[in-house]
């Protein structure tokens, strides 16, 4: 019973890891994490429905949301944190962290991009909405691209709510690991244009290339569809 309780009285918040980069052979970004925030309401502060309501019209003012949206987001259960929003971009984030609204809570998260496009999409693959490999290079090397989340344990009251000034531990976030690829993204786009090009002459159902570099084996491209 006493660890138990202490484990309700010191509660942790987890703060995700960045995950780490996919780079082709020229050291191009194909896969990077973009800074972002996720945004929660505290149910137990919003049933002060004047201060809810107060901040509800800001965050509906500056998200673009309906402000009855948000009061019936922020007050559909009686406690604990209620998420509205993924993935606000950093500056517009850091705007409305500084305003301090009454039971809203940023939290710092990551979005996936890939500044290429879907250049070599079937070989890079994807993630899903908590960030984790689904599909391809994102799937097979996860476990080196995700990284170490880190971990705020703080005190709290009996409802679960951080307590003002009461001693905080944290344990800082790991950043994932990059994988390089030997993709040459510009062979590589070259490779998927004479792919759709040969697959619309012969009205082929799927094909791929693979282009490789004879002297190490080095994968420069591989197209498919």
């Amino acid at each position: 019973y006493s660890e138990q309780a202490a484990f309700t009285h010191y509660g942790a918040t987890s703060v995700p890891a960045p995950r780490g980069a996919i780079i082709d052979s020229t050291g191009y970004p194909l896969a990077i994490s973009v800074p972002s925030w996720d945004i929660y309401l505290d149910s137990h502060l919003w049933r002060d429905r004047k201060r809810a309501s107060s901040a509800a019209a800001v965050l509906a003012s500056k998200l673009g949301f309906d402000e009855n949206h948000i009061l019936a987001v922020g007050t559909g259960q009686r406690q604990g944190d209620v998420l509205l929003l993924r993935n606000l971009d950093y500056e517009h984030g850091l705007s409305l962290k500084a305003d301090d609204l009454w039971g809203v809570r940023l939290i710092s998260s990551a979005i996936r991009r890939y500044p290429e496009g879907g250049l070599a999409g079937p070989l890079i693959g994807y993630v899903g909405l908590g960030g984790e490999g689904l599909w391809g290079i994102e799937s097979d090397y996860d476990q080196v691209l995700a990284g170490r989340p880190g971990r705020l344990i703080g005190e709290r009251d009996g409802l679960g709510r951080p307590i003002a000034f009461a001693p905080r531990t944290d344990q800082i976030s790991r950043t994932g690991g990059e994988v390089h690829l030997t993709i040459d993204r510009f062979v590589q786009a070259i490779a998927e244009r004479h792919l759709a090009a040969a697959l619309k002459e012969y009205q082929a159902p799927s094909g791929s290339i693979v282009v490789m570099e004879p002297q190490s084996g080095s994968i420069l491209a591989l197209a498919c569809q």
